[in-house]
C-alpha cells in the first residue's frame, strides 16, 4: 500500500521507487503499517479511525537515528513488540 501511494504521488512506476528509493528511511512507517494493518485483521469489528492513519503517516518523517514520541498506549504496546520498532520508542527519563 505504502509503494501504491509513493507511485501515485510522485507519478512514476513502482518498479522505479523500488530502485531508486532507500526503505531504510521509512523503517518505522512501513514496519508499523504492517503491524498496525495485522493487528486490525485480528480483532473482529476493529475500526480504522482516521487520526489512526494521520499517526502512522507521522512516522514517515522519522528516520533510523530518530526516536518517535507519543502517549497513546496502543502505539507504544505495538511498537514495543517487535524488535524492528521498539528501537523507535522514546522513552521518559
Amino acid at each position: 500500500m505504502i509503494l501504491d501511494i509513493i507511485s501515485a504521488r510522485l507519478n512514476i512506476s513502482k518498479d522505479e521507487i523500488g530502485e531508486k528509493f532507500n526503505w531504510e528511511k521509512i523503517e518505522l512507517l512501513v514496519k508499523m503499517w504492517e503491524l498496525h494493518w495485522i493487528q486490525i485483521l485480528r480483532q473482529n469489528g476493529a475500526k480504522i479511525h482516521l487520526n489512526d492513519i494521520f499517526d502512522l503517516l507521522n512516522m514517515a518523517y522519522v528516520s533510523e537515528k530518530d526516536k518517535y514520541w507519543t502517549l497513546e498506549k496502543s502505539w507504544l504496546v505495538l511498537m514495543k513488540s517487535n524488535s524492528v520498532t521498539a528501537k523507535y520508542v522514546y522513552e521518559i527519563p
